[in-house]
């Protein structure tokens, strides 16, 4: 089973989510919901854990914190397979991207159960800063389609 989070609202209600819901995964129902979403029972019963990352200059900080805490998760398990999907908004600032680069340079993510995509400026039309603002949601709903693809590409890959 595969277990799905992020550190925003991910809308588990829409339809949109129902190719991924047919393949077995469960969408997390809680707002920034990544370091609960490791609780022991989710542990017990997912093997494979697919977390989105949105960051820019407001979490900034917040998610490198949650990311060294979910790297001590995957430490210790390694029989479960981990999936991060980060998207950087920064609006094409290059001081902050090089500062994200950096604070990434020192977190370790060379694990055997680890895999990372990155995503920034290119999926920039996926941004909406109006649904970030008001439904905890940075983006646009095609993103649904979008990441359920990337995630079910994994899927099929394990």
């Amino acid at each position: 089973m595969h277990y799905l989070t992020s550190n925003f609202n991910l809308l588990n209600s829409n339809s949109h989510w129902e190719k991924l819901k047919k393949n077995h995964v469960n969408i997390d129902k809680n707002y920034n919901g990544l370091i609960l979403s490791l609780s022991k029972k989710n542990l017990n019963n997912h093997n494979f854990f697919h977390s989105i990352f949105y960051i820019d200059e407001s979490n900034f900080y917040q998610t490198i914190k949650e990311l060294k805490s979910m790297i001590q998760v995957i430490k210790k398990n390694k029989e479960k397979y981990f999936f991060f999907y980060i998207f950087s908004n920064f609006y094409e600032n290059p001081i902050q991207k090089k500062i994200l680069n950096n604070e990434f340079l020192k977190v370790k993510f060379n694990f055997e159960n680890l895999y990372i995509q990155t995503f920034d400026q290119n999926t920039g039309k996926l941004f909406s800063e109006r649904n970030r603002v008001y439904i905890k949601f940075p983006f646009e709903i095609k993103f649904i389609n979008f990441i359920s693809n990337q995630i079910k590409k994994n899927i099929i890959f394990f």
